[in-house]
């Protein structure tokens, strides 16, 4: 499942970015829903909203180290790890490798994505950060509740029975 889920990322990411390059003029905006989403051709030489601007070895470097150690821990965990975990994991990798891939081919990600209140995004950033969003809310308000629960039953302070 994570090598399909991370391909399906990559796989999506790099179509959209290419479609976006063949169809469109660099700084080019089109209306898809008025006042809610245009496409707005931008490259993007840094990371999300536009730090490091001009750094790709680091943020290949970075990207490269942070990609590795997702891919240990979900190969050390796999076989008892959620399948939630594992999908939200899958898919923050899939956005992960599918910017890295941008930056060491052309040196700079397609950013296309205006929804008007955050900077313009691609395909990659969605999966990575609703990887995260998911990951999280999973964590805080499912696998929390499971974790509380098996703590001292109520009325104790060490978990005996009294």
């Amino acid at each position: 499942m994570f090598f399909a889920v991370a391909a399906l990322s990559i796989a999506l990411d790099m179509y959209t970015k290419r479609l976006v390059e063949t169809a469109m003029t660099l700084g080019e905006t089109r209306t898809v829903i008025p006042g809610l989403l245009d496409l707005h051709f931008l490259q993007n030489y840094g990371a999300a909203y536009s730090i490091l601007q001009n750094r790709v070895d680091f943020l290949l470097v970075f990207t490269g180290i942070l990609l590795a150690g997702i891919a240990v821990y979900y190969f050390r965990t796999r076989k008892k790890a959620p399948l939630v975990e594992r999908l939200c994991l899958s898919l923050i990798f899939g956005g992960g490798c599918g910017n890295f891939i941008s930056r060491a081919v052309v040196g700079c990600v397609t950013d296309f994505l205006d929804i008007h209140i955050i900077p313009v995004f691609n395909v990659a950033d969605i999966c990575v950060t609703g990887g995260c969003i998911l990951l999280l809310i999973y964590y805080f308000f499912f696998e929390g509740k499971k974790s509380g629960a098996a703590e001292a039953p109520e009325g104790t302070d060490d978990g005996r029975q009294q």
